[in-house]
């Protein structure tokens, strides 16, 4: 809903739209038009960091109080409105964009001027970096855009999908910690962690060359689950130790005595007929919280060469 507001509020006044965001060029400012999630829509721009401060941001959110949230992060304003109620959306566009181009002149606070690339200045372009348009040279463009072609062609020819398997498994299992941290010690689970075990092997995938083809969406999503698999036994395994010490504190080496191992013996408990149902169920939670946070970080673990290749087209055609 929120992209096909702005795409219809920017055709109104006559803006530049590629379909997901647009762009308005006024006073020496780049305002970027877009959908962060279905709730908002963020008017941005890229600014000077060093003309902005507590107070400004104080000024700022006073005048944009009845119209959306201000932030200012690494340089990039934004404003947040939300997108209820939608009869209302065009006139709070409007409104953003007249109090921003008004106050930010008045606060001090100047749009950058220089190359998101190189870091100079007489910029005869513009590119979108990230969600937001932001000042570029021509010239920084076509060699952004080779850059990204030759690294694709690298990544091709050179990476190696088992490699990135492994390292896929080893960010994973990294990705587990924070969780397994606060499942054992603070006895809770949070769905907010799991998101941790796809980012963790998205870039274990990555750091180990892996190909970035098709299937790394498929690869992080089963060595994600197989993760939290692991995750389960091994908090588990923990609490049926602690407790078996507790109880019977000698029972190590009363195995050892019957030539039987402690790390068996635990497994064969926990997958008896008694205990199966109850770890089965334990699994439950975890498993919906890393299917949930591969779906809240979806759109960077499917990033491939071939969105990579996209980026690189839209840069060489000038956009």
């Amino acid at each position: 809903m929120g992209n096909k507001i702005v795409t219809e509020w920017a055709r109104e006044k006559g803006l530049e739209c590629d379909g997901s965001s647009a762009l308005m060029l006024a006073g020496g400012y780049i305002c970027t038009y877009y959908c962060p999630d279905s709730n908002n829509i963020c008017v941005a721009a890229a600014v000077k960091q060093d003309t902005w401060n507590k107070e400004v941001q104080a000024e700022l959110k006073k005048a944009l109080k009845k119209t959306g949230a201000v932030g200012c992060n690494k340089g990039i304003l934004r404003v947040a409105i939300p997108t209820f109620p939608r009869k209302a959306m065009s006139q709070k566009l409007d409104a953003a964009t007249q109090i921003l181009l008004a106050e930010l002149p008045r606060l001090g606070v100047l749009p950058v001027d220089t190359c998101c690339y190189c870091g100079e200045g007489e910029c005869d372009d513009r590119t979108r970096n990230g969600d937001v348009y932001c000042p570029a040279h021509t010239r920084c463009k076509g060699q952004q855009s080779e850059k990204i072609l030759a690294e694709i062609e690298h990544n091709q020819q050179h990476g190696s999908i088992l490699l990135g398997v492994v390292g896929a498994i080893l960010g994973g299992l990294v990705g587990c910690i924070p969780s397994f941290i606060t499942a054992h010690f603070l006895d809770m689970i949070s769905g907010w962690l799991f998101l941790l075990i796809p980012v963790a092997s998205y870039f274990g995938y990555k750091l180990f060359k892996g190909v970035m083809n098709a299937a790394v969406p498929i690869i992080i999503s089963i060595i994600s689950l197989l993760s939290t698999f692991v995750l389960v036994l091994s908090y588990e395994y923990t609490a049926v130790y602690q407790a078996l010490s507790e109880a019977y504190p000698g029972f190590q080496e009363e195995l050892a005595a019957e030539g039987d191992s402690a790390f068996g013996y635990i497994f064969d408990l926990m997958f008896s007929e008694e205990l199966r149902g109850d770890l089965f169920a334990d699994m439950i939670v975890p498993f919906l919280f890393c299917v949930g946070g591969l779906i809240g970080v979806w759109g960077l673990i499917s990033k491939t060469n071939k969105d990579r290749r996209l980026e690189a087209e839209r840069l060489a055609s000038g956009q």
